[in-house]
């Protein structure tokens, strides 16, 4: 199978350098597992790693495939974290076919384009961190990258792009399966969890949530925690249970869990008889939770 596994990294600058803020201790945890799983992408040797970001350049209603030949930029968060950089070779013709398949399925999906196609387009911690882990451990210097960037619907009508979600999940797994033969493709899902938990007294006021902190953040994170662990089994628990939390619990990376569990449906209407997830930590060391997690085939 071209497909050799989907990857759950979160993008919170704090794992980065976990030693920096011990206020923070999970952080430690949740870098070693990031650490772990960038180490098993790296030792796949992939052609081309289908990067989804929730914080790329995103289109109002509208998917985006990065068209430009590479991608740079730090993971600056909070004025620090700057030092920590990605550069990425894309594959335009990985990006191009994809659009074009998409596109082909009536997909709202356009390319995008920044500056001019032979420059960098900018990146941000929400690609540049799942990155930085995955260069940290050597991965083979011929792989390349594809960026598919969520729209910025997601944040005000993610119920409704559910079923669009799902059915993109499935053409790209059948995308990968029937354009790309040969090639060793890896989809890497850049994803945090619930957005409402509540921090601990005398955390620096720098880090303190922007948002309203609610008792279902710890449940959504369990929830998504349980279907990634399975999700074949627990589909439901993914569009069902976390679903009817998504409002309270404000969570970046939905989208991309269900693009993940589209896959997943067509891996298994295609007789693939082996799914199996594992979740290789899910902490909230600070008001979002982080999840680390793999599904292979």
């Amino acid at each position: 199978m071209s497909l050799i596994g989907i990857y759950i990294m979160p993008h919170g600058a704090l794992t980065l350098d976990p030693g920096r803020y011990p206020q923070f201790p999970e952080t430690a945890t949740v870098h070693a597992a990031a650490r772990q799983l960038a180490s098993e992408i790296a030792k796949q040797s992939p052609d081309v790693i289908l990067l989804t970001t929730p914080h790329g350049i995103a289109l109002g209603e509208t998917y985006a495939v990065y068209l430009n030949e590479s991608a740079e930029g730090t993971s600056e968060w909070m004025g620090e974290w700057g030092e920590f950089k990605a550069s990425l070779t894309l594959s335009q013709e990985f990006a191009e076919s994809l659009l074009g398949y998409l596109k082909e399925r009536q997909e709202k999906v356009e390319g995008v384009a920044g500056f001019s196609r032979s420059v960098p387009m900018p990146i941000r911690w929400g690609e540049t961190i799942p990155a930085w882990f995955i260069q940290s451990q050597s991965p083979s210097s011929h792989t390349k990258y594809s960026i598919f960037s969520f729209p910025l619907s997601r944040l005000t009508k993610m119920h409704s792009m559910i079923p669009d979600c799902l059915r993109i999940g499935r053409e790209i797994f059948d995308f990968i399966k029937t354009t790309q033969a040969g090639k060793r493709v890896a989809v890497v899902v850049s994803a945090d969890q619930s957005h409402a938990h509540r921090v601990r007294d005398g955390v620096d006021k720098k880090f303190a949530s922007p948002f309203d902190w609610n008792d279902v953040a710890p449940v959504y994170d369990q929830k998504v925690a349980l279907w990634a662990s399975d999700p074949s089994k627990n589909r439901k628990v993914l569009l069902d249970d976390c679903a009817g939390m998504l409002d309270k619990a404000m969570s970046c990376g939905y989208s991309g869990c269900v693009l993940a569990q589209g896959m997943v449906d067509r891996a298994a209407e295609g007789g693939v008889a082996k799914i199996k997830g594992e979740v290789l930590c899910s902490l909230h060391p600070t008001y979002y939770g982080m999840m680390v997690a793999k599904i292979s085939f």
